[in-house]
């Protein structure tokens, strides 16, 4: 898996002037669903579409009970990628890098206080 960079601007300029012509009360509502969303855009772009590699597979096949390594060793890393196990694995390990990629670029403060504004407001989105 590659290095993912530190997204170049947290917020662009259109945000940041749409945000300044936004009413007070909603200014930092969506200061922090810019910054989350543009954390995010960021980590995609720089880890899509191939995002895992065969080091991962070979970690994958590590955890695996021996039997099932076996009979995936022999399909390979090629034709295993499509594996669903492998896939699911994947999901989950690719979770867990945005998730520290996330705390890296957002505090854990700014992240409850995004979740608090979206919980308090159902249709912040729209």
């Amino acid at each position: 898996m590659k290095t993912v960079k530190p997204p170049p601007e947290i917020l662009t300029a259109e945000q940041k002037q749409f945000i300044e012509n936004s009413p007070a009360e909603s200014r930092r509502h969506w200061e922090l669903i810019w910054k989350e969303s543009n954390i995010i855009y960021s980590y995609q772009r720089q880890t899509r579409p191939s995002q895992f590699d065969e080091q991962d597979w070979l970690e994958w096949l590590e955890e695996l009970p021996s039997e099932f390594r076996q009979q995936m060793q022999a399909v390979g890393y090629k034709q295993g990628q499509t594996e669903i196990g492998f896939l699911l694995a994947m999901i989950e390990k690719d979770r867990l890098r945005m998730k520290a990629y996330m705390d890296q670029h957002m505090s854990r403060e700014e992240q409850a206080e995004l979740k608090a504004l979206m919980g308090s407001d159902k249709n912040a989105l729209e």
